[in-house]
């Protein structure tokens, strides 16, 4: 679970493996060796 700092509905996490502050143009895309085939983390911006 990766806590991005803001929030649009009023739940929060107890438990957070990472806290990773973005902005709200920003996401992040984690893979998993075991379903992608590789093992990462990447912030990806949206361009408008």
């Amino acid at each position: 679970m990766v806590d991005r700092g803001h929030r649009e509905v009023p739940i929060q996490t107890d438990f957070c493996g990472r806290v990773f502050p973005t902005s709200k143009d920003e996401t992040i895309d984690l893979r998993l060796r075991e379903v992608d085939g590789e093992e990462d983390i990447f912030l990806c911006k949206k361009y408008k």
